[in-house]
């Protein structure tokens, strides 16, 4: 059909694809790795190991993943802004539920695994 083609997206929507496309990639790879090796290690019973590396490895995990979930809603924001389409916004609103989420729902587990003892781990 002639006269079909889409429109080339814009520099916003490949940006925010992009970073939408990075943060998935990390959740993959913590869910595909991280989660698993850990869940490995407790399923040993060693928990003084646990108690160990989640203290270093949550932080790095953090410190990483707080960047881009932000990025990654800023760049949809600005992909709604500029295309006047309301999916980006829609989108970008998703990729921020992870921060409160992280928060409130997982907060406490997240909290007895960084300062609990070989007990609570």
């Amino acid at each position: 059909r002639q006269g079909t083609a889409m429109p080339a997206p814009s520099d916003a929507e490949l940006l925010a694809t992009g970073c939408a496309g990075c943060l998935a990639g990390a959740f993959v790879f913590a869910s595909a790795v991280d989660t698993r090796a850990l869940t490995a290690i407790a399923a040993q019973g060693d928990a003084e190991t646990l108690r160990k590396f989640f203290p270093i490895w949550w932080p790095c995990g953090r410190d990483c993943m707080v960047p881009l979930v932000l990025a990654t809603t800023t760049s949809h924001a600005l992909a709604c802004w500029s295309t006047r389409r309301s999916v980006w916004g829609c989108t970008g609103a998703a990729a921020f539920t992870i921060l409160p989420y992280t928060v409130f729902v997982l907060g406490e587990d997240i909290a007895a695994l960084r300062f609990g003892d070989g007990d609570e781990v």
